[in-house]
């Protein structure tokens, strides 16, 4: 995973391979330790043999992917709840029907330029939670990217009010793919980054401990 692991043999609750251990749970299944002293002092094991930087991208997949989730349900509801629902997203969206995807006639919860953010930012965090992130090799350019994937977004809106061109669904939603998924990206990024560093923190300290 990620950090570095320290080697124990603990004899009776586990067993030790290459880079960790193994601790046998209540339950008869194993569980990797994220660090832990050889003198048993302390040990921390991540939650499902998960390292910190791992649950926090499956929390931020399980959070975006709820909240399309819920913007696309109106129309598959009753037409009370399916009201509250969408008044819930109000705040975030002008939720206009003309420029929202509707399903069976009946307009979800969010527009077309929300939809593509909404569903970038889950695209965002899926790709960037496995391996080495792209974000490495932009260095100090990071934050450039992030502001240029605004500019097409900015464009789209921006085009139709003083008539360079017309706004239709399709851009929108692209122009939104485009920005939620480099913003979402670009965070899932540095969440990792902050949890990787607190891991190997921890880790430090329980070897001088």
């Amino acid at each position: 995973m990620f950090g570095r692991r320290h080697r124990c043999a603990l004899a009776a609750e586990g067993r030790t391979f290459a880079g960790g251990a193994m601790l046998r749970a209540a339950g008869g299944s194993f569980f990797e330790c994220s660090f832990f002293e050889c003198n048993g002092a302390a040990v921390v094991v991540g939650m499902f043999g998960l390292s910190p930087p791992r649950l926090l991208w499956y929390g931020l997949l399980a959070g975006t992917s709820g909240i399309l989730a819920l913007a696309l349900l109106p129309p598959f509801l009753p037409p009370e709840v399916g009201g509250m629902l969408s008044r819930a997203f109000a705040p975030a969206c002008h939720q206009m029907p003309a420029r929202s995807p509707h399903i069976g006639g009946v307009p979800i919860a969010i527009c077309d330029r929300c939809t593509g953010i909404y569903a970038g930012l889950v695209l965002g965090v899926l790709g960037t939670g496995w391996g080495r992130s792209l974000w490495h090799r932009f260095g100090p350019w990071r934050r450039y990217v992030l502001l240029g994937a605004l500019v097409p977004l900015g464009l789209d809106w921006a085009a139709p009010l003083v008539g360079l061109w017309p706004s239709v669904p399709l851009s929108r939603a692209l122009t939104g793919l485009l920005f939620g998924g480099v913003a979402a990206s670009y965070m899932t990024h540095r969440l990792r980054r902050r949890a990787v560093r607190a891991m190997r923190s921890g880790d430090a300290a329980a070897s001088l401990g």
